[in-house]
């Protein structure tokens, strides 16, 4: 029996919906964290008033900067979201949360003790007149910024519990009961060639370990949707032509352009992120952030892009592909939300060169 997707998959609008929810509330607390870490970005006298504003934003810099990432990995919707990295970003931040928060609660009651008179802050041209246009930018975003923090305190643990609570009943569906005893399954891969010849290996070598948990799981990865396999097959050919100088730098910067991306953004992350970097090096990050941020294209979360520059030195285009697999089903792990299926190699009986 080949697994059937609309089985295992929510309607494509209720998970877009869903995402789009998460990312609303998400977006009610970021706003005003942004703005008076902008507002932070000045040149201040320091002093202790400004101080207590500035201890505010290191705070609002923290969350602003998880809320992020967790967002990132909703940039395609609940289809393609990876939910370890989202469960693991939920849990630092809680974490974080439950280790700060009497500090944070306590820095924002000295904050408003300092700025305020029954809660209402001076008028703005009050606080420019003896401190400066810019302080007064300054205290009014942390004013708000504030009172986001202690919403996004008092709001964020029961509001992830909810979204915990239907990531896993709406949208991971069980699928151990319903698998025949072997499965048809797909393994997009850079070592084709090698796989045919020789198969599966319990213990890959290093020069052979997945590319987006490189190898930290215990079986062979595989997708029962061809949609996935494709793309991170197509992804894999994108990256080889980068580093045999067939797609450039600029070219990669073009397809920012082109998808109406923040060209500039980017640029600046590469310098700040690969400053030391060669040009190959530098164009696999650029390429891999551009996965990241474009809504249209699949994202196969390359987790140590760097090192696709030592791997694809001895690949060959005709090295990278989809297999179909024949699987074994009884020892295998799914991965709903990655459409994903975790495999011991021992499980694979027949593999066929697909794509």
């Amino acid at each position: 029996m080949q697994i059937s997707i609309s089985a295992l998959t929510a309607p494509v609008r209720s998970e877009k919906a869903f995402s789009q929810f998460i990312v609303k509330k998400f977006a009610a607390w970021q706003n005003p964290l942004q703005i008076v870490i902008e507002a932070s970005k000045h040149s201040f006298e320091k002093d202790r008033s400004v101080n207590m504003a500035l201890s505010i934003v290191d705070y609002a810099k923290r969350i602003n900067e998880c809320l992020d990432s967790m967002r990132e990995d909703l940039k395609f919707g609940i289809k393609f979201i990876k939910r370890s990295w989202f469960d693991d970003s939920y849990k630092n931040l809680n974490k974080w949360i439950e280790a700060n928060r009497e500090y944070i609660e306590s820095d924002i009651k000295d904050f408003y003790r300092e700025w305020t008179d029954d809660g209402e802050l001076p008028s703005k041209s009050d606080i420019e007149g003896y401190s400066g246009a810019m302080v007064a930018e300054l205290v009014y975003a942390t004013y708000d910024a504030s009172k986001a923090i202690l919403a996004f305190l008092n709001e964020y643990p029961k509001f992830m519990s909810q979204v915990f609570a239907t990531l896993n009943s709406t949208f991971s569906v069980d699928i151990q009961e319903s698998l025949d005893e072997v499965e048809i399954l797909y393994h997009a891969t850079a070592f084709k060639t090698e796989i045919l010849k020789e198969g599966f290996q319990s213990e890959a070598p290093m020069n052979r370990r997945g590319l987006g948990v490189y190898g930290k799981q215990y079986g062979i990865s595989f997708t029962y949707d061809l949609y996935v396999a494709k793309e991170i097959s197509r992804c894999l050919k994108e990256a080889l032509l980068i580093v045999e100088g067939k797609l450039s730098y600029h070219q990669v910067l073009d397809w920012f352009s082109r998808d109406k991306l923040n060209v500039q953004d980017a640029i600046d992350r590469v310098k700040r992120e690969k400053a030391h970097a060669t040009q190959v090096e530098r164009t696999l990050y650029l390429y891999n952030y551009y996965l990241w941020i474009n809504q249209h294209r699949y994202n196969p979360v390359f987790t140590y892009v760097e090192n696709l520059a030592n791997l694809f030195k001895t690949r060959r285009k005709e090295d990278i592909g989809v297999l179909r697999c024949h699987v074994k089903t009884e020892k295998i792990e799914h991965k709903p939300a990655e459409r994903e299926i975790i495999a011991p190699a021992s499980s694979v009986i027949k593999i066929e060169n697909f794509i």
